[in-house]
């Protein structure tokens, strides 16, 4: 994705050529992310790594930077994950901002102008219109080729929020896509996860589009002779055979799970997915706890 330039003065120069000289110094902080839930009885469990990735634009990776936060919980009973999309400072030579973007400043201030009994649904309506007008700008470099698809990794990012309505466990997504042919960003789209038709309320496991999940689904698939499936029942065996089974899990069982599922992710993409790894309970008595295995 995108991040920020050295601050540095340039000459004046014509705008083609100072799109060129933007790119050619500008970095990327890329947020590449696993996020998972399951629902259970007695609540909805998120999980998700911490890891973030430095990518220079021209696809040349950077330091590794410290681990960040990608599950928020807002009004203490609503989580939103983020999937895809980290911090982003982007600024010219001479350190004019161009478009700006922190995940946690931005949903506190979701938090801050909404009520505290506000619905899911309600907070997903804002954040899909807050995310529109926040993300105008970047559409804008994007349609004007400041920003090209050779030097960014960036191809989506996803907003997972999961809470609960009159005791029934609701996930939704919020999905941004960039489409490099026609060079814009397509969203803010919406995807109902939970509940859906002619399915257990108390029951579910969804990874959240865009992870990395490859390790995932050998392991939840059954593929028995797969490196991921090996990693998951080594540790989290019982609970994986529970899950499979489509039994009832219990909210420790999931985090369990959670856990194991994410570490084996990391050994599959140990670049982009790894350790802390947080989980997030949303309670059906509207408590909420907060997991973190540090590995």
């Amino acid at each position: 994705m995108f991040g920020r330039l050295p601050n540095c003065l340039a000459p004046k120069v014509d705008v083609a050529f100072y799109a060129f000289l933007l790119l050619l110094v500008c970095t990327s902080s890329a947020s590449a992310t696993t996020v998972l839930v399951i629902i259970t009885p007695d609540g909805i469990a998120v999980g998700a790594d911490s890891k973030i990735i430095t990518i220079y634009f021209g696809g040349e990776s950077g330091p590794q930077s410290e681990p960040t936060t990608k599950v928020f919980v807002i009004h203490d009973r609503i989580a939103v994950g983020t999937i895809g999309l980290g911090s982003e400072d982007i600024t010219t030579l001479d350190n004019k901002p161009l478009f700006s973007y922190d995940p946690d400043s931005w949903l506190r201030q979701i938090e801050k102008k909404t009520p505290k009994d506000i619905s899911v649904r309600q907070l997903i309506d804002i954040i899909k219109s807050e995310s529109g007008s926040t993300f105008s700008r970047l559409d804008q470099l994007i349609r004007s080729g400041t920003i090209k698809q050779q030097e960014a990794d960036l191809q989506e990012f996803t907003y997972l929020v999961a809470g609960f309505e009159s005791g029934v466990a609701i996930v939704e997504e919020i999905h941004f896509e960039v489409d490099w042919n026609n060079r814009q960003l397509v969203g803010p789209t919406v995807e109902s996860i939970f509940p859906y038709p002619d399915a257990r309320a108390d029951f579910g496991f969804h990874v959240g589009h865009g992870s990395y999940a490859h390790a995932i689904s050998q392991a939840v698939q059954g593929e028995t002779e797969s490196e991921g499936y090996k990693s998951v029942s080594a540790e989290a065996g019982e609970e994986l055979s529970v899950l499979r089974a489509r039994k009832n899990l219990t909210l420790n069982q999931a985090s369990t799970l959670l856990h194991a599922l994410l570490r084996a992710q990391h050994k599959n993409s140990p670049k982009a997915v790894g350790p802390p790894y947080n989980i997030v309970w949303l309670c059906k008595n509207g408590s909420v706890q907060r997991i973190d295995y540090g590995d």
